[in-house]
């Protein structure tokens, strides 16, 4: 389908994307039946790398796509993908000494990189609270308010708000609190504050908290005050303490995912003032995506740098982050272009980036549409949270 579609067109390709390509590869290729949980890694032929160590990024994700999945699609295979993800992250990942999460285990289990990233603790809140919501578990619910309580209590910088990168195990200091080794190693950055923000919002829908929807209203403004630069229509990357910004290299695929996010979280606090605030900004930065960041073949680029040079490739995520950011700003706005776009992007992933093998979508694919087959389809960084995330948001936008 090729040229503009309907929105129950639209919301009907997502829907098969979801249950067909992304998450029957995740079903078929990544469960570990012998020591449980999920395979850390899976290549591109769909064989798993059985002595991978295990992410808790991968693993709250996975606990998070298929918690969502099963509350949309009452599927009793995805309902126990869930059961079986969380009991293997509540096992395993939550440091019972020191609170919060390991940043990874090792094939059996045992803790392997015990560091706090903050990053970690929130996709951590993100998948037990939507396990709650799928389940009514208490104790899920219990220990995503724990996890939060370690954040507010060790991971906030007191002075000019926001949180660290990191810290070590026992929440001291530690030197290196980059999340990647492509990365800076600096104090404070927009991707860990997206995703503490996407955290605490989701925790505050499915269990109401007023501690937890104070700190959520402060991410909202962190974002439109100190994150985002409305004299170049993005969101900032790396942070000195007191927000000074230390890099001018452009994420467009961070960019147009913040939109909907912090769209979202700012309709969940109903402040009128930060309301009417994102809304500029998100008009804003959807108008710069789309004049940037986009190709003509309706993909979206991966980096724009200081310099002018651009990192043409098409990762996976920023594809689909990018179509809901378009929907988001479509609703907002009204202006079919950003419809358009969202539906041209998503046409891309799925014509560029599906592995038709297999199933699920590659890493990432160069200017010329031809996949990296060397990267893992599951991976610390691979998932179904972006794919899954997009496809469930879609019907949700676009149907009655």
């Amino acid at each position: 389908m090729s040229s503009i579609p309907t929105p129950n067109e639209f919301a009907a390709s997502a829907e098969k994307e979801l249950n067909e390509v992304i998450l029957a590869f995740w079903l078929k290729y990544t469960l570990d039946e012998q020591r449980g949980g999920f395979f850390g890694e899976v290549d591109p032929r769909g064989v798993p790398v059985a002595e991978a160590d295990k992410g808790a990024v991968l693993n709250a994700r996975i606990l998070w796509t298929f918690s969502a999945a099963a509350r949309l699609t009452k599927r009793d295979d995805y309902a126990k993908a869930a059961k079986r993800a969380y009991d293997y992250f509540t096992a395993h990942f939550i440091d019972r000494e020191f609170g919060g999460t390991y940043w990874s285990v090792d094939c059996e289990g045992q803790p392997k990189d015990t560091k706090k990233q903050i990053y970690a603790q929130a996709f951590s809140i993100y998948g037990l609270a939507e396990y709650h919501a799928l389940t009514g578990d208490k104790q899920a619910l219990a220990e995503a308010m724990a996890i939060f309580r370690c954040i507010e209590k060790f991971g906030t910088e007191p002075v000019h708000s926001g949180y660290w990168e990191a810290r070590a195990r026992d929440w001291q200091p530690m030197a290196d609190i980059r999340l990647s080794a492509r990365d800076m190693n600096v104090p404070k950055s927009f991707n860990t504050h997206l995703h503490v923000l996407e955290a605490y919002m989701r925790l505050v829908e499915v269990a109401p908290d007023a501690s937890v929807m104070t700190a959520l209203k402060e991410l909202v403004r962190i974002h439109v005050e100190h994150i985002y630069n409305p004299d170049t229509g993005h969101l900032e990357l790396f942070f000195e303490e007191d927000w000074k910004s230390l890099s001018q290299t452009v994420s467009y695929g961070h960019d147009i995912e913040a939109v909907w996010l912090i769209q979202r979280a700012a309709d969940d606090v109903g402040d009128a003032e930060l309301l009417a605030k994102v809304r500029d900004m998100n008009e804003q930065v959807a108008e710069t995506t789309l004049r940037e960041g986009i190709a003509p073949d309706g993909g979206i680029y991966y980096e724009g740098f200081p310099d002018g040079r651009i990192d043409r490739d098409r990762h996976w995520w920023p594809q689909v982050e990018a179509c809901l950011g378009f929907l988001c700003v479509w609703k907002l706005t009204g202006k079919k272009k950003y419809y358009n776009a969202a539906w041209k992007v998503w046409n891309y992933g799925c014509t560029h980036l599906r592995n038709r093998e297999i199933g699920e979508w590659y890493f990432r694919v160069d200017d010329d549409g031809a996949p990296y087959t060397d990267i893992p389809m599951a991976s610390f960084w691979k998932c179904p949270y972006h794919g899954g995330r997009a496809c469930m948001e879609i019907q949700g936008r676009l149907r009655p």
